[in-house]
């Protein structure tokens, strides 16, 4: 039995040995260049004949009939090659023969390409696979028992085993974050109009047969899409406004395989948002192959989702308030019949936004006449209105203030020694406020109530001159008998 096998095993060896002969020393060679492919898309491979004994002085004459084979999984879909024909036997079919006349000869011994194109299914195993083609013509056919090698090959089959990878096109972050799940990383304002938002997205595999590619975006209650601002590849965005929110559809042919891309939006906020959130935008991304999600609010994690929090603050707002010291007036006492002053009114922005306009508006006791403004920090138009009887109505208005600037208006007055009381005191009410042109409401409910925030209530000792107090007698007093300022009477009679 064992030299029975011996001999056996030393004609198997023989025979291939005849084979390996016979697929190294054809006359044609057949070169097939296939890189690795994805699932889902569409990949090229190309096939180059060529004689192979350059210079033995042969001549080769056509048709030259290309054959290749997909494995379960691909299909192919044309061919093409300046001179080849190609023919796929049907829709789906793995199947493809493409013949090219011409001849072979020494100094034209390269057939020109042929680019052939199919396509992997979605759900094809990853693994490497096996394409094979095989070259004949009339004069070189394909030999009784085919033996394929790898590309290139002279045998008249030639096999290439790309290797099938994953395609994916998915949200991968927002933003400057890589972060599918991520959060924005300030806090938006209530009332601010086009906030950019920039979702980012990675595509593999998949390309320009996959199309169109679509994001979706969906926005919180309260947020409404203002524009599209730039993006790679180049979006176009349509919004709708739904039940729950509005929904942007942005799309595009397609994306290159390995594109890092991203869009950025413009998004405004309404003044009535909800404070202080978090206000989530989901997204979701795909193509012909794989939809969009659309359970990616119930599961933002999956792939093809994303998911932004967005933290949310009040609308900004200017609050005009009088300092402390809210007026200040000097000198102590205001005396009758003469221009006094100045009265400084001090005041100040608390709030968080600019005030477009200041307004203060000054009710000035009967007797007190506004003679001129000094200065006024931000700059400030003052003019008086009303009779000298009832008190006259000072309004000061110009300039904004930024949040948390400071401001004052510095004025005199004149004081009518008929109509103006003395000793006093003597109350000045102010009001402030951003409202144009300036609010006389607030001014009354200020003499009502000085106590509200936007309110002062200031009080100013007045002195009468002796020979304000006396009429014609007054020209009996000098200045032993300054009885009218207070405090001297007493002191004049301790002293004598």
């Amino acid at each position: 039995m064992r030299p029975q096998v011996h001999i056996t095993r030393l004609l198997l060896l023989v025979l291939l040995a005849g084979f390996s002969c016979l697929a190294n020393a054809g006359p044609l060679r057949l070169d097939v260049q296939m890189p690795s492919t994805s699932t889902g898309t569409q990949f090229s491979f190309v096939i180059q004949v060529r004689k192979e004994n350059v210079g033995d002085g042969l001549t080769y004459t056509g048709p030259f009939t290309v054959h290749s084979t997909l494995p379960e999984g691909m299909q192919f879909h044309h061919g093409v090659g300046s001179g080849w024909s190609c023919t796929v036997s049907g829709v789906g079919s793995r199947e493809l023969t493409c013949s090219k006349s011409g001849t072979l000869t020494d100094s034209n011994y390269n057939l020109s390409v042929v680019s052939l194109t199919a396509s992997t299914d979605i759900n094809m195993p990853l693994a490497p696979v096996e394409i094979s083609t095989t070259l004949s013509s009339a004069q070189v056919p394909l030999p009784p028992i085919l033996i394929c090698a790898p590309s290139p090959s002279t045998s008249g089959c030639a096999t290439v085993t790309p290797t099938v990878h994953e395609s994916k096109i998915e949200i991968y972050g927002w933003g400057d974050t890589a972060n599918q799940i991520s959060t924005w990383p300030v806090a938006i304002e209530g009332g601010t109009l086009q906030n950019i938002i920039a979702v980012r997205m990675l595509n593999s595999g998949f390309g320009p047969s996959n199309t169109p590619v679509t994001l979706k975006v969906k926005f919180p209650p309260g947020v409404t899409y203002s524009g599209f601002t730039s993006g790679i590849p180049a979006w176009g965005c349509t919004a709708a406004m739904e039940v729950d929110g509005q929904m942007l559809t942005c799309t595009v042919p397609y994306m290159a395989s390995g594109q890092n891309g991203f869009a950025s939006i413009r998004t405004d906020f309404a003044p009535d948002i909800m404070v202080p959130g978090p206000l989530y935008f989901h997204a979701a991304i795909g193509n012909d192959q794989v939809a969009p999600p659309t359970t990616c609010v119930a599961d933002p994690m999956q792939r093809g989702c994303g998911r932004l929090a967005v933290n949310t603050r009040a609308p900004s707002a200017a609050f005009l308030r009088f300092s402390d010291p809210d007026v200040q007036h000097s000198p102590a006492y205001f005396t009758l019949g003469q221009d006094n002053g100045p009265i400084v009114v001090n005041f100040r922005n608390i709030g968080s936004g600019f005030a477009a306009n200041t307004a203060v508006q000054i009710k000035l006791p009967p007797g007190f006449s506004h003679t001129q403004t000094y200065s006024a920090i931000p700059a400030l138009t003052c003019s008086s209105s009303g009779t000298l009887a009832n008190g006259p109505l000072l309004t000061c208005q110009g300039a904004g203030m930024a949040a948390g600037s400071t401001g004052y208006v510095s004025f005199g007055v004149h004081l009518d020694p008929v109509l103006t009381e003395s000793p006093g005191p003597l109350p000045l009410v102010g009001a402030i406020d951003t409202s144009s042109p300036a609010n006389t409401t607030l001014l009354a409910s200020c003499v009502n109530d000085p106590n509200q925030p936007n309110c002062f209530w200031h009080e100013i000792p007045t002195y009468a001159p002796c020979a304000l107090q006396y009429g014609m007698d007054g020209i009996y007093c000098d200045s032993f008998e300054d009885l009218a300022l207070p405090g001297r009477a007493a002191s004049n009679a301790e002293a004598r």
